[in-house]
C-alpha cells in the first residue's frame, strides 16, 4: 500500500511540475525540461497504475508503459546536459537521432515483445508483484542507458571544475539530481529480485525533476544573464577583483592578472587564497574589503625597476536582504595619467628656475617672465584637465557601450522569442548603439593620436595569437548574421609592428567585412609572408564595390558613411584612421573589389624576417 501512495503522489507532482513548466515555457530550454517532466509522469503513472491492477496482462501493459517514460527520460537528461554546458552548437540532428536510437528501438521491441520475445525471457506473477526475466538484450539496453546517465554526470563534472566560484553551487545541485536515479538504477541490475525497485526508481526520478525545476527557476540555469556576465567580466579593460565575506578571493578576470603581475613578479592564481597575504602592503585597501565598505583610493606597485599606479574602487556586494556579501574591487591603470602630471610638474619647476635665474635683470624682463609662469601653471592645469576628462570619456563612456553592444548581440540570438514588436525595438536599439559605439571608438583613437603626437612602437608579436583575440571579438555579432570567420595563418608567423595599431586596423576591416556581407555569407582572414613584408588579407563574400567607389575608399577628400546589408551604420572615419596609422609604420593598406562578388583588404607590413621556434 506504501508503494501505491508513494507513486501516485509521484505521478501527481509529475504531472504538476510538467504542466507549469509548458506554462511557464519562456525559452526553449524549458520546453525541453517540460519534455522531461512529461516523460517523468509516464513513467510514474505507469509504476503506480501496476501496482493498482492485478492480473498479469494488466501488469505487463503498465510496466511497458512506464518502461517507455524511462527509455525517453534519460537521453533527454543527457540533452538538457548539453545544453546546460554551452555544448548546444553540437546537437545536430543526426546527433539528436544517435542519442535516441536505441531508446526508442527498446520501446518499439517492448510493445512488440508479445510476438517476437526479443525483451522479456519469462513473465510471471510471484505474490502478487511481476517478475520479469529479461533477455541478454534488455540487460544491454538497460546498462547503455546507466551509461548515458553517468555520461551526464561526467560532463557536469568536467564543466564543474572549469566554472567560476558562483556558479559552482547550481552545477553540484543539478548533479545530485541526476545521480539519485543512478543509484536506484543501479540497484536494480544488482539485485532484481527486490520487488520495490520500479516504484523507487519512480519516486527517485521524481525527485530528480523536483530539484531540476527548483534549479532552473531558482538559479535560472538556462538564462543568457550569467552568459553575458562572464563575456562582459572578461572584456573590461579594468583588473576586477571579488571577495567573500570570509576575505578569501573567489574571483578575478584577465585584466586583474596584469596587476597580480605586476605586483608579485610572477603569473599567479590568486582564487582560494586569503586577501591578506596579497594585500600586505595595502593596509587601506585590506581594511575596506574586510569591512565590506565603499571606498575609493590610489596606490602604486614597483617591480622589475618600474612603477606603476593604480586607482581602486572597492564596492561591498548585497544579497537580496541587504546583507553584506562580500567586496568587488576594481582596478583603473593611472600609470600613464601619472607621468604626464610628472613631466608637466618638470616643466613647470624648469621655468621657475629660470625665472629666478633671470630675477637680476630689468624690471619688464621680470614682468614677462612671471607672465610665462602663470601661462605654464595655466597651461599645466589645462593639460591635467584635458587628461583627466580623456580618462573619463574612455572609462565611463566607451565601456558601458561597449557592453551595450555584447549585451544587444547576445539578447538577439534568442529574438524567436520575442514579439513582433519587441524584435523591431530590438534591431533599431542595436542599430544605434552600434553607429554610437564605432563613432566613439574611431573619435577616441584619433583623438589618442593627436594628444602628443601618433608614435609608432613596432616589436615582435605572434599573428595568430593578435588575429585571434580580434575576431573572438566579432564572433557574436558575426553570428547574428549567420557569417562565418575563417582564419588561415601559420601558428609560428611573427610580425614586426605596434600590436595597438594593427588590432584597430583589424577591428576596423572585420567590422566593416560583416557590416557589406549577406546573412550566410563567409569572411576569410589569411597571411602571406616574405622576406622583405607580411601581407595580411580580409575578404568577404559581400556586396562588393565599382572601381570609382573602391578609389575614394582611402581619400582624405572624400568622407561618406554607407549604410550595411542589415541597415548599419558609420561615419566613414574608420578607414582613413587605418591609412594614417598604417603608413606611419611604414606599411600600405590598400583593396580589391568586385560589385557583387566580394571586397578585399590587404595590409602590408615590414617584417624582421624571423619566425618563432
Amino acid at each position: 500500500m506504501m508503494f501505491k501512495i508513494l507513486t501516485a503522489i509521484s505521478a501527481l507532482i509529475s504531472l504538476l511540475l510538467t504542466i507549469h513548466a509548458f506554462y511557464m515555457k519562456h525559452s526553449k530550454y524549458t520546453v525541453i525540461f517540460a519534455m522531461l517532466m512529461s516523460e517523468i509522469t509516464i513513467f510514474t503513472l505507469g509504476s503506480n497504475k501496476e501496482l493498482m491492477v492485478n492480473d498479469i496482462t494488466g501488469k505487463v501493459l503498465w510496466r511497458t508503459v512506464s518502461q517507455t517514460g524511462f527509455l525517453l527520460v534519460v537521453p533527454t537528461i543527457l540533452i538538457l546536459i548539453i545544453i546546460y554546458i554551452g555544448k548546444e552548437n553540437n546537437l545536430k540532428p543526426i546527433i539528436i537521432l544517435e542519442i535516441y536510437f536505441f531508446p526508442v528501438l527498446a520501446i518499439l521491441l517492448k510493445w512488440t515483445d508479445p510476438y517476437y520475445h526479443l525483451m522479456r525471457k519469462y513473465i510471471y506473477l510471484d505474490k502478487g508483484n511481476l517478475v520479469v526475466i529479461s533477455t541478454p538484450f534488455a540487460l544491454f539496453i538497460m546498462l547503455l542507458e546507466l551509461n548515458i546517465i553517468l555520461i551526464s554526470l561526467i560532463l557536469l563534472f568536467l564543466f564543474y571544475k572549469k566554472i567560476n566560484a558562483q556558479y559552482k553551487k547550481q552545477t553540484l545541485t543539478m548533479g545530485i539530481g541526476i545521480l539519485i536515479p543512478l543509484i536506484a538504477s543501479f540497484i536494480k541490475v544488482v539485485r532484481p529480485d527486490l520487488e520495490f525497485h520500479a516504484p523507487l526508481i519512480a519516486v527517485t526520478f521524481t525527485i530528480t525533476g523536483i530539484i531540476l525545476f527548483w534549479s532552473i527557476f531558482r538559479y535560472q540555469l538556462f538564462s543568457i544573464v550569467p552568459i553575458a556576465r562572464d563575456k562582459i567580466f572578461e572584456i573590461v579593460q579594468e583588473g576586477i577583483i571579488t571577495v567573500d565575506k570570509y576575505g578569501v578571493i573567489i574571483d578575478k578576470n584577465n585584466a586583474a592578472d596584469k596587476f597580480i603581475y605586476d605586483t608579485t613578479g610572477e603569473n599567479r592564481d590568486l582564487i582560494g587564497e586569503k586577501l591578506e597575504d596579497f594585500l600586505i602592503n595595502w593596509p587601506r585597501w585590506y581594511q575596506s574589503c574586510k569591512n565590506m565598505m565603499r571606498d575609493e583610493f590610489e596606490i602604486d606597485t614597483l617591480k622589475w625597476g618600474r612603477i606603476r599606479y593604480y586607482y581602486v574602487k572597492v564596492y561591498p556586494i548585497f544579497k537580496s536582504n541587504r546583507k553584506k556579501r562580500g567586496t568587488v574591487s576594481v582596478l583603473i591603470d593611472i600609470t600613464d595619467r601619472k607621468i604626464r602630471e610628472e613631466e608637466l610638474r618638470d616643466v613647470s619647476e624648469l621655468n621657475k628656475l629660470q625665472l629666478a635665474n633671470l630675477s637680476g635683470e630689468l624690471s619688464s624682463q621680470k614682468v614677462q617672465m612671471g607672465n610665462l609662469l602663470s601661462d605654464t601653471e595655466q597651461l599645466k592645469s589645462m593639460n591635467a584637465l584635458k587628461d583627466k576628462l580623456f580618462t573619463v570619456f574612455t572609462h565611463d563612456i566607451r565601456n558601458p557601450i561597449a557592453t551595450m553592444v555584447s549585451l544587444v548581440d547576445i539578447l538577439e540570438q534568442d529574438n524567436d522569442w520575442y514579439n513582433t514588436d519587441c524584435k523591431e525595438i530590438l534591431e533599431e536599439v542595436k542599430k544605434q548603439i552600434n553607429y554610437t559605439y564605432n563613432i566613439i571608438e574611431n573619435l577616441l583613437e584619433w583623438l589618442n593620436s593627436q594628444r602628443e603626437g601618433l608614435v609608432i612602437k613596432p616589436s615582435l608579436w605572434n599573428l595568430t595569437e593578435i588575429l585571434e583575440e580580434t575576431i573572438s571579438m566579432y564572433l557574436v555579432s558575426a553570428g547574428v548574421k549567420k557569417i562565418s570567420i575563417s582564419c588561415n595563418v601559420d601558428d609560428k608567423l611573427t610580425i614586426f609592428a605596434d600590436k595597438e595599431v594593427l588590432e584597430l586596423v583589424l577591428r576596423n576591416l572585420l567590422s566593416n567585412a560583416i557590416k557589406f556581407t549577406e546573412s550566410g555569407g563567409n569572411i576569410w582572414v589569411e597571411a602571406h609572408f616574405t622576406t622583405e613584408e607580411t601581407i595580411i588579407s580580409v575578404k568577404d563574400s559581400g556586396i562588393g564595390m565599382d572601381k570609382d567607389k573602391v578609389s575614394q575608399l582611402f581619400d582624405e577628400g572624400y568622407v561618406n558613411s554607407t549604410l550595411g546589408t542589415a541597415g548599419e551604420k558609420g561615419i566613414g572615419l574608420g578607414l582613413l584612421i587605418c591609412k594614417e596609422f598604417i603608413m606611419k609604420g611604414g606599411g600600405k593598406i590598400w583593396a580589391e573589389s568586385k560589385q557583387g562578388v566580394g571586397s578585399t583588404f590587404y595590409i602590408s607590413l615590414l617584417n624582421s624576417n624571423k619566425k618563432l621556434s
